[in-house]
């Protein structure tokens, strides 16, 4: 079963409007947007995309094309860049694309070498807490990026000119999966022209697993934290929802909470994926044994938000039933 994503860049901003908000409800699940490239370009779009997405995106990221040459210089640059423009990256999740191209401008392609060394630099650079992916694709490589060490995002392009991202998929056997350099792809970029949400024209992706998975392959310094973190941003998940309201108190049902009618449901997002993914690929569940009614919640957040991400409540609908649950969960404990 894959999950879908979606890569980004200046040329996007004069398309359409790059829609988060309606590219997660139509099911992109991660999405990357260039910052730089080279010793000086600077994406001039990456910083306004970024305070847009955050908090709508579940796997957010950024992607720099190394040029052939110091790679050291290149990927410092990648991570000051982050710095300065994703406030908040560090904290994670957050996918490292690193893109290898060959363009009309360069001499030649990244070599292997090149291209481990500015991912070392990356890891080093980072603790360890990040897995760069590496855009290398066969058509381009071939075999020649053998003990890479790193994972692979692939291109090749199916016939779907203005065809939504969901049914461009030529499925999860498509033969564009091989192995090439020695590993699978762990991301294939099977369409170039396909719709995402309200936009045409766009890059289209597919990640064989969960969000989870995702997140355990870019991520894996997510899995060091400790459960009293894990409980700290369950309870923040939680209670978020439940401030009072500016104007005068609105109750939902008997039983529940004020609820806040006025959070942004971008914010209640954040609260709720933080608090399902901070532990790394275990998340929650790793809780469930001590914390049995709280999982049963957050099982039942995660479904409820999931149908108002895919349009089918409103946002009024989704505070209702999210007050439901809570309600129903403080009965219980």
């Amino acid at each position: 079963m894959a999950i879908f994503g979606w890569d980004i860049s200046n040329f996007d901003h004069g398309r359409g409007p790059v829609d988060m908000k309606a590219a997660v409800a139509a099911g992109i699940s991660f999405a990357t947007h260039k910052i730089g490239e080279g010793v000086d370009y600077t994406d001039p779009f990456f910083a306004r995309w970024w305070g847009q997405a955050r908090g709508v995106v579940p796997v957010l990221g950024a992607y720099y094309v190394n040029h052939p040459g110091n790679q050291i210089t290149q990927a410092d640059r990648f991570l000051t860049l982050l710095d300065q423009q994703a406030p908040g990256w560090r904290e994670g999740p957050f996918l490292l694309q690193v893109d290898a191209e060959k363009f009309p401008y360069m001499d030649r392609a990244p070599n292997l070498a090149e291209i481990r060394q500015f991912c070392d630099r990356l890891v080093e650079r980072t603790g360890g807490r990040f897995r760069p992916v590496v855009y290398a694709p066969r058509w381009l490589y071939g075999d020649t990026l053998r003990g890479l060490g790193f994972p692979l995002w692939a291109s090749a392009y199916v016939n779907a000119v203005g065809v939504p991202f969901r049914a461009a998929y030529t499925g999860d056997g498509d033969y564009r999966w091989a192995p090439y350099s020695g590993q699978t792809p762990a991301i294939w970029q099977y369409g170039s022209q396909t719709r995402i949400g309200s936009q045409v024209t766009c890059d289209a992706n597919a990640f064989r697993g969960s969000v989870a998975d995702l997140i355990s392959l870019v991520y894996p310094g997510g899995s060091d934290v400790t459960e009293e973190q894990i409980v700290a941003a369950v309870q923040k998940a939680l209670a978020a929802p439940f401030a009072l309201a500016a104007g005068p108190a609105k109750r939902l049902s008997s039983a529940s909470p004020p609820w806040n009618t006025n959070i942004s449901a971008q914010t209640l997002w954040s609260y709720l994926f933080e608090a399902a993914v901070l532990g790394g690929p275990a998340g929650v569940a790793g809780l469930a044994a001590q914390m049995t009614v709280l999982s049963t919640q957050l099982d039942a957040v995660r479904a409820v938000v999931q149908s108002w991400q895919a349009g089918a409540v409103d946002e009024r609908a989704l505070a209702v039933e999210l007050a439901k649950i809570m309600a129903a969960g403080a009965a219980a404990s």
